[in-house]
């Protein structure tokens, strides 16, 4: 989408650390119902 937008290509940088971002926090493996998020991540 990035290239397509004729945007600079200084934005290629913050596109990256985004996707990198938002994939690390991404859970891998499917969360139990019964339990809430703050639990699955703090507890």
């Amino acid at each position: 989408m990035l290239s397509y937008s004729n945007l600079p290509n200084c934005f290629w940088g913050e596109a990256l650390q985004i996707a990198n971002y938002l994939q690390n926090r991404s859970p891998i493996k499917s969360i139990q119902v019964t339990k809430t998020s703050f639990k699955l991540w703090y507890k």
